[in-house]
């Protein structure tokens, strides 16, 4: 049996991106010049960019397990 994300851990996945990239955005904008904490928001980007990705797989897959799981009950119950 496959485990499908629940909305809650999507909302807070979700929440931590966003977040990220605000982190991100400010230090870029108010430390424009200063070369180590440019590499910082690059961190944080590639962070929130890791994490946006598991989440958009994460929701893929379980849509495509639904999918399936439909699809297998509708051909079980026609009888084909």
């Amino acid at each position: 049996m496959t485990h499908v994300p629940k909305k809650r851990t999507i909302a807070i996945l979700s929440f931590i991106v966003v977040g990220l990239m605000v982190i991100s955005l400010a230090l870029k904008v108010f430390l424009n010049g200063v070369e180590p904490w440019s590499w910082v928001a690059v961190g944080f980007q590639g962070l929130a960019v890791v994490i946006g990705v598991l989440l958009l797989v994460r929701v893929v897959r379980s849509q495509r397990d639904d999918y399936w799981r439909e699809r297998g009950k509708g051909a079980s119950d026609s009888g084909t």
